[in-house]
């Protein structure tokens, strides 16, 4: 056989191809070095060996040579009538040790098509099926490798503890084998980059230092502690608390930094300046303990798009990469471009979405960056915003970055969810009091307490726009869009000037009302805004006047968040409401067992109904209404079984990895996305789409700040079929302009038989 190639280069003869084996080795080296912060280097290195060893084949050489001549990628096997190069590495794998090349099987044949789940011989694309499929080429392949490539050792034992409980043995192996996949796909990637684009792999910076960059927060921390030092002498008694408190926190967190890794809670009220005292932590603590880097993830894109811009400010544009799905293509570079592929940056800031689905995903692009998670300081901020029903899938990947992988994980929060293990709460995480990192967190709560909580009972729209009325600013958080589109317009009817937020206006949209807010409010101008909960957690505005309807009592502290934030008043109010059921209309289950369980929860907390003991007895109960469900109610922990063989020293494997990925869904899988022509580049973009031009890479980021969720049931209904049409790319477009309205949002009217919809 003539001189084996890897990849060709188009146009290029064969003398400048890239050399198979020299792939191979180089892949090993890279997918050893990735794996080397959990333990897996020989592992890495073996799958890296054998993930290409299909391309040994005849018939994967002639495809190569024909595609050169058609400047096609014939390396790429997910492609219709490609040669399969993968599945010969998986089965020779598996030859060479039942268990061990079992795992090895499934990050080889999914390098290119993902993580398969186990399944059966007669179910195309599961493991089960690729490794017993009948191809000569797979044959053929192994045949002409190289002995001494085969014969490359087989570690034995993954580097992780089993536990002895096989459930969750099975997680620890199927979390293992998620993050050898990493390191193999990523070193892939690398490679293939190093030698089809030599230039873009040269742009490639090296990660800055973390010692630097504590130096930089350590300075931005002491320069706004003077300034708030020198603006005393005019301040409120209020302010001047808020002002010590903060300086507490960035103390504590200083001080606690050199603490062993493993869990942190850090209890802060909100305005307590945790954003930059939680990243002191960090910092401190990966500096002190020799880990890589600082991911924080939040729940809302707003919040985001608010911390990074903090960060950016004091660490500079090229430490701090901003990795989410509304990132305005404007700001792009490609620096955050090659870096968000797979988070090789010092500081991460995303979402808990973008960080838990990572986690459970299957795809090779998703899977990427999930090596440069381990030995990392995981700062997960506003952690009581973690969604219930998955309680059981996220706490065991906590469990098992601490343990297995060098993490500490930061539940960084206001409202601290009761997560603690207990003999009630089997899945909860070792949080023992002496991991808080605040050192007095009811005497800090005491010093921020800025609000005074008022329960009014039911109360009417009318009397909700009457109270607003009587305050020049004032703002209003209700539990659906529909009521608040609703609210907003019987106080448009007495303020022209009122604004709304909701997830009926696209993130593009949101941003120029939030915007718009905070220059009134520092103006002193009249500000009513009616909102739902998007504007609840880490979005910095300050209102003397907050009027909460009734909900879980974490969203009201969060409500609370945005009431007398600077303490310049002695005390802001917060008015809790039972809102009208006809206009707040059906609450989703998630809120209302919420709201149930705060209702039980308040009158026993009367007098501190914000307080640390009211929110651990509301998060007990709380989590106590769900115990039902598991914790698990898309049994995603379902999807990873060992069981019994007839050899009791070779247990079955059995890890469903893509059942595992489609179950694990934090956002509602039941809306799709609407691109609506809003702001002065929406109309330009719809119009493309219109024209039928496939969304590239940089048009499908600018549509993210475009689009707005709407149910599945409401794209079904004939009625839509005259605003919103579907391209042939799949994507659901807004044609009638007038319904986008510049106050609310997409509000649908008088469509079809002139039925109105309003999402």
């Amino acid at each position: 056989m003539h001189q084996p190639f890897a990849h060709t280069l188009p146009g290029e003869p064969p003398d400048r191809w890239e050399p198979l084996e020299a792939h191979l080795e180089q892949v090993s080296s890279l997918a050893g070095q990735n794996a080397a912060s959990f333990g897996a280097t020989e592992w890495a290195r073996v799958a890296g060996l054998w993930h290409d060893l299909g391309k040994y084949s005849a018939g994967f050489q002639e495809y190569l040579r024909r595609s050169s001549q058609a400047k096609e990628d014939a390396t790429d096997e997910t492609v219709p009538g490609r040669v399969d190069h993968s599945t010969a590495g998986a089965r020779h794998a598996v030859s060479r040790d039942a268990v061990t090349g079992r795992l090895l099987a499934y990050v080889i044949a999914g390098h290119h098509a993902g993580l398969a789940d186990h399944g059966d011989l007669n179910t195309p694309g599961t493991l089960e099926a690729r490794l017993n499929k009948r191809d000569p080429v797979i044959a053929d392949a192994l045949n002409y490798a190289p002995a001494p490539l085969l014969a490359a050792n087989v570690p034995s034992g993954i580097p992780a503890r089993l536990s002895t409980d096989h459930s969750q043995a099975a997680f620890q192996l199927a979390f293992f084998t998620r993050m050898l996949f990493s390191a193999l796909v990523d070193a892939d990637y690398l490679a293939t980059e190093r030698f089809m684009s030599p230039e873009r792999a040269r742009q490639r910076s090296a990660t800055p230092e973390l010692a630097p960059l504590l130096d930089a927060v350590c300075a931005e921390i002491e320069s706004r502690s003077d300034q708030a030092r020198e603006r005393r002498e005019s301040d409120c008694g209020s302010a001047k608390r808020v002002a010590d408190c903060r300086r507490t926190v960035a103390e504590d967190c200083k001080r606690s930094a050199d603490r062993s890794p493993g869990f942190f809670t850090l209890t802060v009220p909100t305005g307590g300046g945790k954003t930059l005292a939680s990243m002191r932590f960090a910092l401190g603590h990966a500096v002190r303990h020799g880990l890589r880097r600082v991911i924080v993830a939040v729940p809302f894109t707003s919040i985001i798009d608010q911390n990074a811009g903090v960060y950016r400010d004091v660490f500079g544009a090229s430490a701090v990469l901003e990795h989410h799905s509304n990132l305005d293509p404007d700001r792009e570079s490609l620096w955050r471009r090659q870096t968000s592929e797979n988070w090789d940056a010092p500081i991460v800031v995303t979402t808990t979405v973008q960080l838990f689905e990572s986690l459970f995903a299957a795809r090779p692009s998703a899977c990427r960056k999930l090596h440069h998670i381990a030995r990392s300081v995981i700062v997960l901020d506003e952690a009581q915003a973690v969604p219930v029903t998955l309680l059981r899938p996220i706490l065991a990947a906590l469990r098992e970055l601490v343990d297995h992988y060098g993490c500490s994980v930061v539940l960084c929060t206001a409202t601290q969810p009761a997560l603690a293990h207990r003999a009630e709460f089997p899945i909860g995480l070792p949080l023992t009091p002496d991991r808080e990192i605040i050192r007095d967190v009811p005497g800090l709560f005491a010093g921020l307490s800025r609000t005074r909580v008022e329960q009014v009972g039911k109360a009417s729209d009318a009397e909700i726009v009457d109270r607003l009325l009587g305050s020049d600013s004032a703002l209003v958080i209700v539990n659906t869009r529909r009521h608040a589109s609703g609210l907003f317009a019987l106080l448009r009817a007495g303020d022209d000037s009122a604004l709304h937020l909701s997830a009926s206006m696209c993130p593009a949209h949101r941003a120029v009302v939030l915007a718009e807010v905070r220059r009134r409010l520092v103006c002193g101008e009249p500000c009513r805004l009616v909102s739902t909960q998007v504007i609840e957690a880490g979005v910095d505005v300050d209102f003397p006047l907050v009027l909460r309807a009734m909900a879980g009592l974490d969203s009201i502290a969060q409500s609370a968040g945005r009431c007398n934030r600077e303490g310049t008043l002695a005390a802001g109010r917060v008015i809790v409401f039972q809102p009208d059921p006809t206009t707040e209309g059906r609450l989703p289950e998630s809120i209302r067992l919420a709201r149930d369980a705060a209702g039980r929860v308040m009158p026993e907390h009367s007098d501190d109904p914000l307080s640390p003991e009211a929110m651990l007895s509301f998060f007990r109960m709380h989590y106590w209404n769900q115990k039902g469900h598991g914790f698990d109610s898309p049994k995603v922990m379902q999807c990873f079984a060992l069981g019994a063989t007839r050899d009791p020293s070779v247990p079955r494997i059995a890890l469903d990895f893509r059942a595992a990925s489609e179950r694990f869904r934090m956002v509602d899988d039941h809306q799709r996305p609407v691109v609506v022509p809003y702001g002065t580049h929406g109309p330009c973009t719809v119009e493309r789409l219109l024209r039928g031009e496939p969304p590239t890479p940089e048009l499908w980021r600018g549509l993210q700040a475009l689009s707005v969720n709407v149910p599945l049931w409401w794209l079904d209904s004939p009625n839509s079929e005259h605003v919103i049409t579907r391209t042939e790319h799949g994507l659901h477009v807004l044609i009638e302009p007038r319904a986008y309205d510049e106050g609310v949002g997409l509000v649908m009217q008088e469509c079809g038989e002139g039925r109105v919809w309003v999402c």
